[in-house]
């Protein structure tokens, strides 16, 4: 018989810890484990503690008080799992009687293996919460223009961002694929693209919900933040130069108890008014790419990242450049890339990319004590603090589970059957949690003797999702990224683009007169950005289901500054003499320097 995915557990109920197993024979089970009893815990989690809305829970701190299961074997606490119709990075979300999740398929699935890009497919998936039986699926077709799968990529795939729910609807995010809203019987009510661009790493940075705002962080497909009417998709307001930021921002409060939206990007970490994307305050960031999720405590908000590892303290309430008012500590290698902190007792929790559970003091950043885990592979999933322990998921080791103090002493291990990386965090409810790997999604409880394994069924309510997909000029002419005509707020930014393919053959006073020759353009090229700018402004205020009436503008702009580039670029090569620009040619098909699009 094929084992189940989850091995050697003892049922471990939050309160009365130390009671646990009197008399357990370690020959014949798990060993007793010796624990204090927890003050942290309830006997019945409230309504807002049994749902999990989005990544890191309701108040965005990966916190709860609700009594988990310490250990789980085979025969007793896995209460179900169910097979997943692909992989993914994504964790689950909770409401009342529902759980959603998000993967992908088609396409990407290996390295050595990943076949045809034109079929990736992305899922949004609904469960039911008590059996995991799949209710509904929506397939969604992925885009030709995503990132191409590559070792970096596969690490966590094409299903990355968590989606969120207010209960009602529930919005889903797939990079340059876009953003889907669905009700909760899976009826599609709006998609919208948030930006074209992509990167080595894929997309990741997970959703929330303010009010009727959803929050989306498309730094890497647009180098902004968008906050779009959650019925419509139309954007309310968008912050702008959000660079190489993969978190997911956080909302807290200020000490007068006023909401600050906290986006953590690289070099600079910021607070905005998240009902209106104004930006209150600002100081120095983390000085690198940032993955990691901040954590707002008590009006303060504590952030790490970079592949050098920082960690700070700022106070909210702020305004302007807060950088010597209300920023507490920094410090230098300590923190993590990846896993974000929790806060318990006046101390921070932080996974180490090296997978060692690092103790911080939160009011100064000094380091109380370094533990080894049972892991030696980076932590990708961040931890859930349940009363007074941790859980977190590795990639190599299952899930472990240490005491949030001074000591954080590991108290248990639960290991997968067949090493399946966790790269997901866990959602909580009431003596039971879910959690997701690239094949299970799994709940751990305390109320069932029999593991229930479902394995994949298309739901009856399957349907396909077609993505929308904007004009792409890039797509259209076939160009690589290098050679895009663009618009840009510098004219000498553009004239430095036109100038590049003949950098080694051009003389000085040829630039001279190429440069007089454009300028001779730049009415036209002004008139050309200010049509583009009123026309991405429009864009985004309109309703998602109106886009499609904009694309024949931008193609006709596109059309435009084609052909303006052109004209610009036929004058200036008839400046160059014969052998410059069999020179030119030469040097191109070598690589010293760039074929232009009409060569």
């Amino acid at each position: 018989m094929k084992k189940p995915l989850f091995l050697r557990f003892a049922v471990l109920g939050s309160v009365g810890l130390a009671a646990f197993v009197a008399g357990c024979d370690s020959s014949s089970g798990p060993r007793p484990l010796v624990l204090p009893a927890s003050t942290n815990h309830q006997e019945t989690a409230t309504a807002e503690e049994s749902t999990w809305p989005n990544f890191r829970g309701p108040d965005f701190t990966a916190t709860t008080s609700a009594a988990l299961p310490l250990q789980w074997d085979v025969d007793e606490g896995l209460l179900w799992q169910t097979e997943l119709p692909g992989r993914g990075a994504s964790s689950p979300i909770v409401t009342a009687d529902r759980i959603y999740l998000t993967a992908y398929d088609g396409y990407g699935l290996t390295v050595e293996a990943a076949g045809e890009q034109a079929d990736l497919r992305h899922h949004l998936l609904c469960f039911d919460r008590e059996t995991g039986k799949p209710l509904w699926q929506r397939e969604i077709t992925g885009t030709p223009i995503d990132q191409p799968m590559n070792p970096e990529l596969a690490r966590h795939g094409f299903a990355s961002s968590t989606p969120a729910t207010d209960g009602e609807n529930v919005y889903a995010f797939f990079g340059v694929t876009g953003v889907f809203a669905f009700d909760v019987s899976g009826n599609l009510l709006w998609q919208r693209n948030v930006g074209l661009e992509k990167h080595y790493f894929g997309s990741s940075a997970s959703l929330l919900l303010h009010g009727d705002i959803l929050i989306v962080n498309a730094s890497i497909e647009s180098r902004a933040i968008y906050g779009l009417d959650k019925l419509t998709g139309a954007a309310t307001w968008w912050i702008e130069n959000i660079d190489e930021c993969w978190s997911m921002p956080v909302i807290g409060k200020n000490a007068d108890g006023q909401p600050e939206m906290i986006v953590s990007s690289k070099n600079t970490v910021a607070g905005y008014d998240p009902a209106t994307g104004e930006r209150l305050w600002h100081c120095a960031g983390i000085h690198d790419y940032v993955v990691s999720v901040p954590v707002v405590v008590d009006g303060i908000c504590y952030l790490t990242g970079g592949k050098e590892k920082q960690m700070m303290a700022i106070r909210l309430g702020g305004r302007g450049d807060v950088e010597s008012t209300h920023k507490l500590w920094e410090t230098k290698r300590i923190g993590s890339n990846v896993s974000s902190p929790v806060f318990r007792d006046g101390r921070l929790f932080v996974f180490h990319d090296t997978g060692i559970l690092q103790v911080i003091d939160a009011a100064n950043g000094d380091l109380i004590k370094r533990q080894r885990s049972a892991t030696r592979s980076q932590p990708f999933s961040s931890p859930l603090l349940a009363g007074e322990c941790l859980y977190m998921p590795m990639q190599d080791a299952g899930i472990a589970v240490h005491m949030a103090d001074a000591e954080c002493e590991q108290v248990a291990l639960n290991a997968t059957s067949d090493g399946l990386p966790l790269m997901a965090s866990i959602a909580p409810g009431d003596r039971q949690f879910w959690f997701r790997s690239d094949r299970y999604l799994a709940c751990v409880g305390s109320h069932r003797t029999t593991t229930v394994t479902n394995a994949w069924t298309t739901p009856a309510d399957h349907q396909t999702v077609t993505a929308r997909e904007p004009y792409n000029i890039e797509a259209e002419k076939g160009w690589s990224r290098r050679y895009l005509l663009f618009l840009s707020d510098n004219f000498d930014e553009t004239i430095r683009f036109l100038l590049m393919p003949y950098l080694s053959v051009i003389t000085n006073e040829q630039t001279g007169q190429s440069r007089d020759i454009m300028l001779e353009h730049k009415d036209r090229y002004d008139e050309l950005c200010r049509q583009f700018v009123e026309l991405n402004e429009e864009s985004l205020k309109a309703p998602a289901n109106e886009l499609a009436a904009f694309d024949s503008h931008y193609r006709d702009l596109e059309t435009a500054t084609e052909t303006l580039n052109n004209d610009m670029r036929i004058r200036v090569k008839e400046l160059f003499s014969e052998e410059q620009m069999q020179q030119h040619l030469d040097d191109a098909k070598k690589g010293i320097a760039h074929l232009p699009p009409d060569q």
